[in-house]
């Protein structure tokens, strides 16, 4: 949205009317527009099978004349949008999306972390087992997807433990401030949680990668509406709003 009330959405006028004639539906509310975005931007297959066309910077989205695939896409990217945000949006208990991110079965502590490891060397992860070691402590159900994820190159898990380590990651490794050089000597006992946590959304994000794929495709080789039949921005849209 463009306003701290949530009333002037952050979209072009006219688009959402334009979409619902599109789709022969009501305008579609902008959280469905984000939502089906989300689904086809975060999906893998979208990178690989555009990965020519995104060299020139800037998203581009495929928006599908097909209903049917509008609902699914928005059902899936919603569902994403509820997981990423740690269950703390869009919730709906009907629909699956409660309070809190779901349990994944196998997924948990073995050990518990007693010596708070001193660097990055001290994480290790066992792609044959999927175990990974933070220091003394073992957490067991790990996918080698989940410690390979990343998002623009960040290793995600891996970036997460070292900057938890007594040595830490990063510029600050290197600074000349004594107060970069601070660092916790002990594992924090919420960090097992938040941990977990990760690693479950982590989990289940790669878990839907094939339905995204699959929905993506689908999307690209059915019936799309033309760039040309929707509005575009005018230049006082594409700038940022003034201060309340």
């Amino acid at each position: 949205y463009r306003d701290a009330k949530a009333e002037e959405p952050n979209i072009t006028r006219g688009l959402l009317p334009k979409l619902g004639r599109q789709l022969s539906r009501p305008a579609p509310k902008p959280e469905a527009l984000a939502a089906y975005v989300y689904a086809v931007l975060s999906s893998p297959r979208y990178q690989e099978r555009f990965a020519e066309a995104l060299k020139t910077p800037g998203p581009r989205v495929p928006m599908t004349a097909d209903a049917a695939l509008w609902d699914e896409a928005v059902a899936l990217g919603t569902w994403l949008l509820w997981l990423h945000t740690y269950a703390e949006r869009l919730q709906d208990k009907a629909k699956g999306r409660g309070r809190y991110v779901p349990f994944v079965p196998g997924l948990d502590w073995q050990e518990p972390v007693r010596t708070m490891p001193e660097t990055p060397k001290d994480l290790h992860y066992d792609a044959e087992t999927q175990v990974l070691s933070v220091g003394d402590g073992r957490v067991g159900g790990v996918a080698p997807e989940v410690w390979d994820f990343e998002v623009s190159g960040m290793p995600v898990v891996k970036k997460w433990l070292a900057y938890r380590t007594q040595k830490g990651a990063g510029k600050a490794t290197s600074s000349e401030s004594a107060l970069d050089h601070i660092r916790p000597t002990a594992w924090a006992d919420e960090w097992n949680d938040e941990l977990l946590e990760l690693l479950r959304v982590l989990t289940l994000t790669v878990e839907k990668h094939a339905e995204q794929a699959s929905l993506v495709d689908r999307i690209c080789d059915g019936p799309l509406i033309p760039a040309s039949e929707l509005p575009k921005p005018k230049d006082t849209e594409r700038k940022p709003p003034k201060g309340e």
